[in-house]
């Protein structure tokens, strides 16, 4: 089963100092893989004290956070799903 978006990220909004979070459900069989990026740039794939990357098993969603956001945070965000039957991205 192609991977593919239950919910998807809605566009977020932050001020100078505070926290954006991106949060999204996925289906897909195998399970996809769950990548968070910006604009054309590597994606994230470990957590820092700026970005952080979870999974909420109570509310089957994957997260993305941006912790004390500033203007070089300013941007598009993207999440791509990927499994052997294909990628998507929103």
């Amino acid at each position: 089963e192609a991977p593919a978006f239950l919910d998807t990220p809605e566009k977020v909004s932050c001020l100078e100092g505070q926290t954006a979070v991106f949060g999204c459900r996925v289906t897909g069989d195998p399970y996809p893989q769950v990548t968070w990026s910006k604009g054309k740039a590597k994606p994230f794939t470990e957590n820092t004290a700026k970005y952080t990357l979870y999974y909420d098993e109570d509310l089957d969603a994957h997260f993305f956070e941006i912790n004390e956001c500033s203007v070089a945070d300013t941007g598009i965000y993207t999440v791509t799903l990927q499994n052997v039957h294909g990628t998507v991205t929103k």
